[in-house]
Order: C-alpha cells, then sequence, then structure tokens
C-alpha cells in the first residue's frame, strides 16, 4: 500500500502469537522500524488494535 503525504488510511496489522501466549501490549513502527513514529498499544481482554 502507497499512501501519499498528508494522506491517511484505517486498517489492520495481524501478530501470530503462540495460543499460550499473552500479549499484554503491542509496538508497531512503519518502515521497517526505520519511521520516526511508533504506535503503542495497550492490551486487556482482547488485542485488537486498528492502525
Amino acid at each position: 500500500m502507497t499512501i501519499a503525504p498528508c494522506e491517511t488510511a484505517l486498517g489492520y496489522v495481524c501478530f501470530k502469537a503462540p495460543t499460550a501466549s499473552r500479549i499484554t501490549k503491542i509496538q508497531f513502527t512503519m518502515e521497517s522500524g526505520f519511521a520516526d513514529n511508533t504506535a503503542n498499544g495497550a492490551c486487556r481482554d482482547r488485542c485488537d488494535y486498528g492502525f
């Protein structure tokens, strides 16, 4: 997906984790980790965040 400067997009990032895992927070950085901004999310009952 390509997003032009000043445009936005809504979507989901899916993570695969072992069934026995309990995910409590997530962190996601665009551009293979080289972008200036990082998204952070805390998980409660379900870890279900759209970025």
